[in-house]
């Protein structure tokens, strides 16, 4: 028996993942370590507003950088932008996003 091969499965649409990454925004001080799953929640402070927040995403772009995020870093998702930035104690991590080989800005 052969097995099944889902070729659909490989066609991303880019664009359509872009327009609904762009508008999407966080700035979170991490206070739970986020879920290794499909689903990527961040749960922590906003330090501009001092209100508890959460940001999830179910796109792909997060695989980059799940496991980078720690308690105590500053996670940043602009609205516009499609840049996601994880400031740490001593750094910034910059994470453009990529879809099918092309950088998107």
């Amino acid at each position: 028996m052969l097995p099944l091969i889902c070729t659909a499965c490989f066609n991303v649409d880019c664009d359509k993942l872009v327009s609904i990454l762009r508008p999407k925004e966080c700035n979170i001080v991490v206070e739970d370590i986020p879920e290794r799953s499909r689903r990527f929640t961040i749960k922590g402070i906003n330090p501009e507003t001092q209100q508890r927040a959460t940001y999830t995403d179910v796109n792909t772009w997060y695989v980059f950088f799940n496991e980078k995020v720690e308690v105590g870093d500053t996670v940043v998702k602009r609205s516009g932008e499609l840049t996601f930035y994880i400031h740490k104690a001593d750094t910034t991590l910059v994470f453009p996003y990529k879809c099918q080989g092309k950088v998107y800005k």
